[in-house]
């Protein structure tokens, strides 16, 4: 297999987005971050439906201004009728810029019927996107974890995985959760419900062989949980603190529905760090 590589994943501007509710500021620290990881300057927007908060985002605009430790600010508005789809197409019209924005989780979360902020965006938008959830810290220790479970989608997160370690200066670590079944008693693969099927640790150790490189240190995990993804995620991220945690999202029809949509919304509303969602649509 070739190795994956970081040309078509770059980051070249930060988008820090501020919506009015209360949780938005949260998302401050967590574009100082990245703007200092990847060496960038910052754009500040104030988004809002009419009438939604606006008052609130342009406040919130100008108090991120005064405090962001940015040498290059640049301030926008997008206040209107469909905020998600304008500030999708602002940032694509900066190049390839990394959106950052707090979200409530739960209710409001990536993969919500519901259709609130976060959700619609990442529907709208191509561009990677962190979220920082109501349990999430922004902090610079342990690794950056990419998820996989067996599909080339998924292994998609993993250029992105790798420039973000290698900005953020932490390992690399990709970590598979697989169904937690017996071995097979004969020569055929041990089938599952998620996660891949046969060799799983021979799966991310070819990964690995494919993600090697001199500047950031790549290691892999296979968990094994009767339940499902982020059940096995939760206890491995109990005793391994994480900078960030990547996975690849299908927002409108999912590489595995309800598995993969769900284990980005849970990661969102529950995971101590910030995530990383890299939206995969069909074009793209």
């Amino acid at each position: 297999m070739d190795a994956p590589t970081t040309e078509r994943v770059r980051v070249d501007e930060v988008v820090l987005a501020l919506d009015g509710t209360i949780q938005a500021p949260r998302a401050v620290p967590l574009a100082q971050q990245m703007i200092e990881a990847f060496k960038v300057r910052l754009t500040v927007v104030a988004v809002s439906r009419e009438h939604d908060h606006t008052v609130e985002a342009l406040n919130q605009l100008q108090v991120a201004g005064l405090n962001l430790r940015a040498p290059w600010v640049r301030q926008d508005q997008l206040i209107g009728s469909n905020p998600a789809a304008a500030l999708a197409a602002f940032t694509a019209s900066l190049g390839d810029a990394l959106l950052c924005l707090a979200t409530h989780g739960r209710d409001h979360v990536v993969g919500s019927p519901l259709g609130d902020f976060a959700s619609e965006l990442l529907q709208e938008s191509e561009l990677p996107v962190v979220l920082i959830g109501p349990a999430a810290r922004v902090e610079n220790k342990g690794s950056v974890l990419a998820c996989v479970d067996g599909s080339s989608d998924s292994e998609r997160i993993l250029p992105a995985a790798l420039l973000f370690a290698r900005a953020l200066r932490r390992p690399l670590e990709v970590i598979c959760v697989v169904e937690s079944v017996p071995d097979s008693l004969d020569d055929r693969p041990t089938r599952r419900v998620f996660g891949p099927d046969g060799d799983p640790q021979g799966y991310v150790a070819r990964l690995v062989d494919r993600l090697v490189t001199k500047d950031v240190a790549v290691t892999s995990s296979v968990l094994a949980d009767p339940i499902g993804p982020f059940e096995g995620l939760s206890y491995f991220l109990r005793d391994n603190p994480a900078v960030l945690v990547a996975v690849a999202s299908h927002p409108r029809e999912g590489l595995t529905p309800l598995l993969h949509r769900s284990l980005t919304a849970l990661l969102v509303d529950r995971a101590s760090c910030p995530v990383l969602a890299l939206p995969l649509h069909r074009d793209n």
